[in-house]
């Protein structure tokens, strides 16, 4: 049972009991006929184009032929339009054929009504025009437009929400005249709104969550670059460690500058198996943000008991161990992003001895079999209600992950192999890859099928005509090796980075793993702080002593937590991520009091939806009603769909009374978004009968090597 179940619970008893308690104050709790309270915020629905959230400006009705206006646009940006025709925003719809063999799919075992949902981001062309929910016209601009550039340049207002969360304005658009100043500052005026250099535009369609509304029976989050990336330094957030990476934007990484001095519209993300087959340009300005994204380093070994010792070789019949740890260096959300459940990132190990014979491997047949039982893989296992795998992004048959193997902006995994040491001769190198492709083999097979259909050559021949792209699904995926790492036991390793760091990104990983193993993080970190030293830089030293009290929070041990914390605040002075942790190791001991206390001086430093989260929670487990909503208010004004908040809004509402209007909202708003309550029994179910499922539920998951 989660934590956040247990406490909530406690507040339902505090809310719906027949004796109210009484505040910490020591004043009776709020009654019925209290003052007035605001109104609850609640999430906004679809309204035109559901189950998309996608709604047309009221200046004028759709114009498509603003919309798919690209040549125009050359005119006077060629170089811009030509980037753009490569990227993935221009193969959003009809012309890509991974997408269609999805859409396909979903329009067959959803139904046509529910087609918005794909389109708002996908196919807006098809979806204003009223072509999306008839059989698709192949040889149709709209089938082509994809992504345009007024589905930009003309959005007029958007929202966080995500699934096309965005108002679209398709009036004509002013072409500046020569001589002409006012004509010029129409132009930009009409495409150069408001929305346009913000994240929240982008993340109006690159976070999206299934609903009823889609066909499922509960809601499921979807892809979401936006959630960690806004929790995290990148974003100038400060709540979820204490990190030094320079703030930055969507556009920062996703629109480099380009040597003439724009920004560039490649567009350049994970998707590099489109980019293969769009241009070379593509491909290459993809491979370079990819193989900038993450590491892999081989950070602890030794025999047996798993313990970091100084390493003495190994003898026949010895159980040699190692930890690989692999950082998400540079991705400001987690990696690798998208449709997780697609994504097919892996590690290759292998082990050879001093005569070069490889005596261990693991992950080196995913590449052909793309089903390697060895190989690590970060992506998402999608199940449906029976607790079974849904293969091929079936997003009709989505209920609930399994598991989710993605690392979050300056988190780490660790993955720990094991293998049997033989009689080999030492000393023993170990090579970690981390490598990438962009889509599972499985899916790859289903598109390259999919585009051998009769019926899908119309599609293929509309694609050349509109965007000049031939590519071809069943050509073999490029793959990228993002990191390497050698390291041969028993001696001085030849790592970039400094021997602290090492042990520091290994403990990140293991601080995920279940509690009863949570010694070896504390180990980890213990073993930073004596690489460090007392004269160490100092923002490392509160850095690692942050994460350590962290550990021990989640133990129990609440003074050694508290300890730390101090010892990191004397380092650094008063910090938010210092006082969320506090709060969060007061919370786990059931120190409600002292956890809302804590709680509340990190919302006065950071508006963070965790902080507001916890602090509803906390606050409603010893029955401070007003303080429970206030604080539910404020996060559901980050994220408006999180059952937590909403739960605590509904019952905190229900004991301040108010307008009975009011209170139907918050409890709609709950039913409609409540966290399923199912999954963990369909999670349980997947891990009985497929084994890969069990093994991917654990947090620090055991390889046992083969050995040839």
């Amino acid at each position: 049972m989660s934590r956040h179940f247990i406490v909530g619970f406690l507040f339902l008893i505090a809310c719906d009991g027949s004796t109210p308690q009484p505040a910490p104050n020591g004043e009776p709790p709020p009654q019925a006929n209290a003052p007035a309270v605001e109104p609850p915020t609640l999430p906004k629905g679809s309204v035109d184009f559901g189950p998309s959230l996608t709604t047309l400006s009221t200046a004028a009705p759709y114009n498509l032929e603003v919309h798919k206006e690209v040549a125009q646009c050359a005119e006077c940006h060629a170089p811009i339009v030509e980037e753009w025709n490569d990227s993935v925003h221009a193969l959003a719809s009809m012309s890509n054929p991974f997408y269609r063999v999805a859409f396909d799919d979903f329009s067959a075992k959803s139904g046509a009504d529910k087609l918005p949902f794909c389109g708002g981001c996908h196919d807006p062309a098809l979806l204003y025009d009223g072509a999306l929910k008839q059989p698709i016209d192949g040889s149709s601009v709209r089938a082509h437009t994809g992504v345009s550039c007024n589905t930009c340049h003309g959005v007029e207002a958007v929202t966080t929400d995500g699934n096309a969360s965005y108002t679209l304005n398709t009036t004509p658009i002013p072409i500046p005249k020569d001589g002409d100043a006012d004509s010029l500052t129409a132009h930009l005026s009409r495409v150069g709104m408001a929305a346009l250099r913000t994240n929240d535009l982008c993340v109006s369609c690159h976070r999206g969550f299934m609903s009823p509304e889609t066909g499922h029976e509960v809601v499921i989050s979807g892809l979401d670059e936006w959630g960690p990336f806004r929790g995290s330094g990148y974003n100038g957030n400060l709540v979820g460690r204490i990190t030094d990476v320079a703030p930055t934007n969507c556009v920062g990484c996703h629109m480099p500058t380009t040597p003439d001095g724009h920004n560039s519209h490649r567009f350049p993300g994970g998707h590099s198996t489109l980019a293969k087959m769009a241009s070379p340009e593509q491909f290459e300005a993809v491979k370079a943000l990819v193989e900038d994204a993450a590491t892999i380093d081989i950070a602890a070994y030794g025999v047996g008991e798993v313990a970091l010792r100084p390493w003495a070789g190994a003898k026949d019949g010895d159980s040699v161990w190692f930890d690989v740890v692999v950082h998400n260096k540079n991705v400001g959300h987690v990696f690798p992003g998208g449709a997780q459940d697609l994504r097919d990132t892996w590690v290759e190990v292998e082990v050879k001895d001093a005569n070069g014979k490889v005596i261990a491997t693991a992950g080196t047949d995913h590449e052909n079999s793309g089903a390697d039982p060895s190989a690590y893989v970060l992506q998402a296992y999608m199940v449906d209600d029976q607790g079974k795998r849904v293969v091929d992004h079936a997003v009709h048959g989505f209920r609930t992950p399994a598991f989710k193997h993605s690392i979050g902006p300056k988190d780490s995994a660790v993955i720990r192999y094991r293998f049997e040491h033989g009689a080999a001769a030492e000393p023993l190198t170990v090579t970690a890859s981390l490598r990438h492709r962009r889509l599972t083999k499985t899916f790859q097979d289903a598109a390259c099928k999919h585009t051998k259909r009769p019926e899908d050559a119309v599609f293929q021949a509309g694609a050349k005509q509109f965007r000049g792209f031939e590519g071809d699904p069943c050509e073999p995926q490029p793959i990228l090796e993002i990191d390497r790492n050698t390291t041969t036991l028993g001696q001085p390793t030849a790592s970039e980075n400094p021997e602290w760091v090492r042990q520091y990104q290994r403990g990140q990983g293991l601080a995920h793993h279940v509690s009863e193993s949570l010694d070896e993080a504390s180990e980890a970190f213990l073993t930073t702080l004596a690489l460090l030293g007392e004269k160490g830089e100092a923002r490392a030293i509160a850095k690692t002593r942050f994460e350590l009290g962290r550990v021990y929070g989640r133990q129990g041990r609440l003074q050694d937590a508290m300890d730390q914390f101090a010892l990191a605040e004397k380092l650094i002075g008063e910090h938010p991520a210092i006082e969320y942790a506090r709060g969060q190791a007061n919370h786990r001991v059931f120190k409600f009091k002292d956890a809302v206390l804590w709680y509340d001086k990190a919302s006065k430093l950071a508006d963070d939806d965790r902080i507001w989260r916890d602090l509803a929670i906390a606050a409603g487990s010893i029955s401070d009603t007003d303080t429970t909503y206030r604080a539910a208010r404020a996060g559901l004004k980050i994220e408006p769909r999180d059952p937590h908040l909403l739960r605590n809004q509904m019952l905190a509402l229900k004991k301040l009374g108010g307008d009975p209007a009011w209170l139907d909202g918050a409890n709609k708003a709950f039913g409609d978004f409540k966290r399923d309550e199912q999954a963990p029994n369909i999670q349980d179910t997947c891990a009985a009968n497929d084994d890969q499922c069990r093994k991917g539920r654990i947090p620090v998951q055991v390889i046992d090597m083969v050995t040839p």
